[in-house]
């Protein structure tokens, strides 16, 4: 089987598309409107700025919960879009709006509920109470009576 393997050869397989992609690189430089060296220090800064925000995702994991990981990534998006309104001069289209709503809708709910933790804590509520409280199922017989309309 020529090329089309899991590792490849010299001449196909993914080796060889990846080498491919990596030779279009000062081709990509010599075509870049702010010139070649501009874009080596792009290149660059992109590749430093990606592994610095693998370990800082690894550090808040680290520190604090994939939750809150998962909550700080899911409130970047919609402000990237609005970073994009404020220095690209994009427009600022009702999908846009719509996602910077609910995004900060679900990261004061979060801390909302951590705040409604830490209260039970200050007002002396021992860490097994609350865990019990928050993690026990509740039963049928110990919900409210269903509105009749």
């Amino acid at each position: 089987m020529r090329g089309g393997g899991s590792g490849g050869g010299a001449r196909g397989g993914w080796i060889g598309r990846k080498r491919k992609k990596f030779r279009a690189i000062p081709r990509e430089a010599n075509d870049f409107e702010l010139g070649k060296a501009k874009y080596y220090i792009i290149m660059v800064m992109s590749a430093i700025i990606w592994q610095l925000q693998g370990v800082g995702t690894v550090g808040v994991i680290f520190y604090t919960s994939a939750l809150f990981n998962g909550i700080l990534a899911a409130l970047l998006v919609p402000l990237i879009g609005v970073a994009a309104v404020i220095f690209y001069h994009e427009s600022f289209t009702g999908l846009k709006g719509i996602a910077l709503v609910l995004c900060l809708w679900g990261f004061s709910s979060y801390f909302y509920g951590e705040y409604k933790m830490m209260k039970k804590v200050v007002n002396d509520e021992t860490p097994g109470v609350i865990d019990k409280v928050e993690h026990e199922p509740k039963r049928l017989d110990d919900q409210d009576e269903a509105y009749i309309v």
